[in-house]
């Protein structure tokens, strides 16, 4: 068994063997990133088992030693919380105590996806980057623009940039505003063009994609979400359950009691807090015009006197459970296109533009809407025991 601490440059390993359930001596070796594999094939043998910790570069790495033939475990990052002594911590100790984890069961596996979903995530983190920075960088602009006594314009980015354009040549600027303005604008132009070609090759992929089209036939659920559910994903078979779903992304019920005081029920803190959040976002939109009985159960839920932050969580949850059962295969309610779901394929169809249609085999983009309904709802007849419940209609 081989325990691994992975930094940027340098890494530490320690291999213990086990004789008979004793264990023997460590031994240790230190290496740096460019000499990963001479080292390894020279110190470690073939069809060994080694664990890494989850980091930034934890799959890169455990790729790299697949490919020679080490058999690379990611685990959870805080699988030492309870392992390490304040007075006791380094590089060598963290990869002894890694292993020793792992050997008596304490981690947890994570996930390795495939180069291919990596692009994906790498995608997605880099337009969730850019939304980030377009809104800061919009924040700074208007930030400057109250302080020197103008109303923000409203919503909408060729608004912002209209009215900045206009305030540019009608407002007599000092050369240091004027240099300060002119820099703040083109960082907000520039993350909005970042923002837009991230945008283009999610819909591309989206738009190429069965089960993301799959999954939009949830209410609350478009292109983004549904991108960024798959590239998370990957594999629906590694969740055996829909709860497994749902605890991964977090929205499992959590408790804590001790003796005779009962604590607090409430959703889980962990789970994977971006899905989260765009699943949450997606049950908003969900519950203020939805019409179908898991959204009336909903908005009723508030009505009883349910804390509307939780009874939008509970809908989340409820839409994790149906896209499990999409991606699965499973029936679903829906026995013919809902409108909500054609407007979001001719929405995507529209925005992709001829070319990118003609790239995928479709001449317009009516053609891709009724093939991608076609093939969704071709001679599907809803199951009795999906007729009724908070999942019909949905």
């Amino acid at each position: 068994m081989i325990g691994i601490d992975a930094h940027s440059e340098k890494i530490v390993a320690s291999f213990i063997e086990m004789h008979d359930g004793v264990e023997g001596k460590p031994r240790n070796l230190v290496t740096t990133v460019e000499a990963l594999e001479p080292t390894f094939k020279k110190r470690i043998q073939g069809g060994e088992v080694a664990v890494l910790e989850a980091s930034t570069n934890s799959f890169s790495i455990a790729s790299r030693l697949n490919a020679i033939g080490i058999d690379v475990r990611v685990v959870t990052s805080d699988c030492l919380a309870g392992r390490q002594r304040s007075d006791k911590i380094n590089d060598r100790i963290d990869a002894e105590n890694l292993a020793r984890a792992f050997i008596s069961g304490d981690t947890q596996l994570v996930w390795q996806p495939s180069p291919k979903f990596r692009g994906m995530r790498d995608l997605f983190f880099a337009y969730r980057n850019a939304v980030k920075n377009a809104t800061q960088a919009s924040n700074r602009i208007w930030g400057f623009m109250n302080g020197h006594g103008f109303k923000s314009p409203s919503r909408g980015k060729q608004k912002k940039l209209s009215t900045l354009e206009k305030l540019l040549k009608e407002r007599t600027w000092n050369a240091d505003e004027k240099f300060l303005l002119e820099q703040m604008v083109g960082d907000y132009e520039h993350a909005i063009r970042q923002r837009d070609a991230c945008e283009v090759k999610i819909k591309e992929h989206v738009a190429a994609s069965e089960d993301m089209r799959r999954i939009m036939q949830v209410l609350g659920i478009r292109f983004i979400v549904a991108f960024a559910l798959l590239a998370f994903i990957e594999d629906i078979r590694r969740f055996e359950t829909a709860k497994s779903l749902v605890r991964y992304i977090g929205f499992n019920p959590s408790e804590c009691s001790s003796g005779t005081k009962e604590g607090r029920h409430d959703m889980s803190r962990f789970g994977r807090h971006d899905l989260k959040g765009l699943m949450i976002q997606g049950a908003q939109a969900a519950m203020r015009t939805g019409k179908g009985n898991m959204h009336k159960w909903a908005r009723h839920l508030c009505v009883s006197g349910k804390n509307r932050n939780l009874a939008t969580c509970a809908l989340a949850r409820k839409m994790t459970v149906y896209v499990w059962h999409i991606l699965m295969g499973h029936p679903t309610p829906n026995a013919a296109p809902d409108p909500a779901f054609v407007r979001k394929l001719s929405k995507l169809a529209s925005e992709l533009g001829k070319d990118a249609l003609e790239k995928l085999g479709f001449k317009s983009a009516k053609e891709y809407v009724e093939t991608v309904s076609n093939t969704i709802y071709a001679n599907k007849k809803k199951p009795p025991e999906l007729q009724t419940g908070p999942l019909a209609s949905a």
